[in-house]
């Protein structure tokens, strides 16, 4: 998994140019999954821009493959499955006076964008700043996004591996092992995978979904106290 998560990320490098999703809103996700399992996020302040968003499809409906959110004023996240594509998110006015937000999140929203929120704050109408006869993208609101998978059934788990590990080497790649046998591994913030797992005799099995169901596997052991995950050593954070 080590190595399929550094190969999306050096794929992405250039489209995530920005700062993705902060510390602490990560530290939240993961904190809200150990206690409740269900949310992820978090509606704050009165900024009617802030929630869980999908683009309308032909037919009306919501095209639920790719889910946007704005977490906060500052980081915008796009969802597929159990996977969150961060950047930064600004929010400023253009020279017409009119709301515009600017994000990297390639597919759809990927630039700077005016935007309208209908009255009832259900549907979000976005045109690309500065382009005449721009294509309107226009989304529906939906319930917060849940990031973290469910936990498994009676995982396996060694409790050795419980806790936040951060890359020796300093390359901003963590890994956070709960209790309850769901995960998350974090790429420099910009790439962040949930997922399922269970460990014993020295191999981690994992699973989430990223539009398919994904299953993959890699080796751990310990040095003392690091964690070597794959030939690659963590320090417990």
């Amino acid at each position: 998994m080590e190595r399929k998560i550094i190969s999306i990320l050096l794929i992405l490098c250039f489209i995530f140019i920005f700062a993705g999703c902060s510390d602490d809103a990560s530290k939240e996700q993961n904190s809200t999954n150990n206690t409740e399992g269900t949310t992820s996020s978090q509606t704050k302040g009165d900024n009617r821009l802030i929630g869980t968003w999908q683009i309308v499809n032909e037919n009306g409906e919501n095209h639920t493959l790719f889910s946007y959110v704005f977490k906060d004023e500052k980081t915008a996240i796009m969802a597929m499955g159990n996977v969150a594509y961060c950047s930064e998110l600004k929010l400023e006015k253009n020279k017409e006076g009119k709301d515009t937000l600017f994000a990297k999140l390639y597919y759809n929203i990927n630039g700077t964008y005016i935007y309208e929120i209908s009255d009832d704050g259900k549907i979000l109408t976005l045109t690309e700043d500065g382009v005449e006869n721009s294509e309107k993208v226009v989304l529906n609101k939906v319930a917060d996004y849940q990031f973290m998978p469910d936990p498994p059934k009676n995982p396996k788990i060694d409790k050795r591996l419980i806790g936040t590990w951060k890359d020796k080497e300093g390359s901003g790649i963590t890994y956070t092992f709960n209790e309850n046998g769901t995960m998350e591994n974090n790429s420099l913030n910009v790439i962040i995978t949930y997922a399922q797992f269970s460990a014993s005799d020295g191999k981690i099995s994992v699973l989430y979904n990223q539009g398919t169901d994904v299953e993959d596997s890699y080796k751990y052991s310990f040095d003392g106290d690091v964690l070597i995950i794959d030939g690659v050593k963590f320090l417990k954070q």
